[in-house]
């Protein structure tokens, strides 16, 4: 069976991580291995002097690989490739492409551009996250790119190391305190800790005031955020029973995935390709948001994204009213937590979210982009 060599173009989101450690059967990564994992993701300032030359220069995200013998070239994150010979693009939401400033993609000279490369013939495949994905960019940019587009989710191996059974129910939290929703997350805590034994683990970038606040709860422990991956898995997802994240902005939430991947029921809010990962009352509950950063078409509600966050950094009633109701339903029942956790990790062990599931998608896609 013919060996096909792919130069990947990958950052070091887990969802990458997870294809360069379990490839495709007779494929070549020339990279082998990614940078270490943090939970924060993209540096802050990095990204800011990113969006900041992009602004500037009024460019999409491009590159050019030097001097690649591989076979193909897979890009990743909306980064569109110069070079002139076979390459895959993938894309989380179309805003990826202009690194999520919208406006640019309302330029011609963008537009003229972007689609150039997407519609050349070197272009093979554009991977689109999810069906949200994919109808950001038939949305956004032309509805004629339906035919390159295919989704393929991201995958998940299942681990291992098995969950610690405690007496105490224990709440775990992940991701940015704002745009995930820890706010509402620590306003749920203040209700259920006075019904139930319980504990809360929050890996977030907690505002000093709201450490302040809450310092007396000692049933709450506050993590800094920049953990790397395997410490997650070995110190923190098997010390937890339910996955709260109340999400206002994302994409995709990989760390749903993990949790799912360890047995846990999530609550979530019902955004974007959540509806693709949490079936309501299956492996989780869906919470009806507010507040969401997207309109139908899967393009941004805000033209002022400062107006949004303004209204992120707000407690949100009727989330915590839901988190409270069906984090009460979780803890209640533990039959029901072990069911949604059962349903949950067969979905990534032998279901859409399985290395099995991707590395066919992936396999065929190579396979036809080179031929």
């Amino acid at each position: 069976m013919k060996t096909i060599y792919v130069y990947p173009i990958f950052g070091t989101s887990p969802y990458y991580q997870e294809i360069i450690n379990y490839p495709p059967q007779s494929v070549s990564f020339s990279q082998k291995t990614l940078d270490e994992y943090k939970s924060t993701g993209l540096n802050t300032s990095f990204r800011n002097l990113a969006r900041r030359l992009l602004s500037t220069f009024k460019l999409p995200r491009l590159t050019y690989v030097p001097k690649t013998s591989s076979d193909l070239i897979h890009s990743s994150r909306g980064i569109l490739i110069l070079n002139r010979k076979p390459w895959v693009v993938d894309i989380e939401n179309v805003g990826s492409i202009v690194n999520f400033r919208y406006d640019l993609l309302n330029s011609q000279f963008q537009r003229k551009l972007i689609l150039k490369l997407l519609f050349s013939r070197f272009c093979r495949r554009i991977l689109a996250w999810s069906l949200a994905s994919k109808k950001s960019i038939l949305n956004g940019l032309d509805r004629k790119l339906e035919e390159k587009i295919e989704i393929v989710y991201p995958a998940m191996h299942v681990p291992q190391i098995k969950r610690k059974e405690d007496e105490k129910i224990r709440l775990l939290f992940i991701g940015d305190f704002y745009r995930k929703g820890g706010l509402d997350v620590l306003e749920s805590f203040k209700v259920l800790n006075s019904k139930y034994d319980i504990s809360l683990t929050m890996i977030t970038n907690v505002p000093y005031k709201f450490r302040k606040i809450f310092d007396s709860f000692k049933n709450i422990n506050f993590t800094e955020p920049k953990l790397p991956r395997n410490v997650l898995y070995q110190n923190y997802y098997p010390n937890c029973d339910i996955y709260l994240y109340p999400t206002y902005w994302d994409t995709f939430g990989l760390t749903i995935l993990e949790a799912m991947s360890f047995s846990i029921p999530v609550i979530t809010t019902k955004m974007y390709a959540t509806p693709e990962m949490i079936i309501d009352g299956k492996n989780g509950f869906l919470l009806n948001s507010p507040l969401l950063w997207h309109n139908e078409s899967y393009l941004p509600t805000y033209k002022d994204w400062n107006g949004f966050y303004r209204k992120v950094k707000t407690p949100h009633k009727e989330i915590i009213n839901q988190l409270v109701e069906k984090t009460s339903l979780l803890i209640e029942d533990s039959s029901l937590r072990r069911k949604m956790g059962r349903y949950g990790r067969k979905l990534v062990e032998k279901g859409k979210f399985s290395i099995k599931e991707r590395n066919k998608k992936l396999k065929r896609i190579y396979e036809e982009a080179i031929s």
